[in-house]
């Protein structure tokens, strides 16, 4: 995913498009975070992954090389915590205000 940035601003400049005018009204994708996903300091979610490739003419296989969308593991650990959690899914206690 590390290289997805730069095939992002590659095809983006390839195809004469400023970040303004591929980011249009900036509804689904704002110029701020566009220059952060282009120079990497920035993962795109799903929908704005999918959003990128379809302003590119692309589809989200081309962009990631075919290599899965993986979420950092600090997300991993805090999924597994919230699941282990007595409280999760109970009903009962999450129905209380604590």
């Amino acid at each position: 995913m590390e290289k997805f940035g730069i095939k992002v601003r590659a095809l983006r400049e390839e195809k004469g498009i400023s970040r303004e005018e591929f980011c249009g009204d900036e509804t689904e994708l704002s110029v701020r975070q566009l220059a952060r996903i282009e120079s990497n300091q920035s993962i795109p979610s799903l929908s704005k992954a999918q959003f990128i490739a379809n302003q590119l003419g692309v589809t989200l296989g081309t962009m990631t090389d075919g290599d899965s969308l993986e979420l950092p593991r600090r997300y991993e650990e805090l999924k597994y915590l919230l699941i282990r959690t007595p409280t999760y899914g109970d009903k009962v206690r999450l129905g209380r205000k604590g």
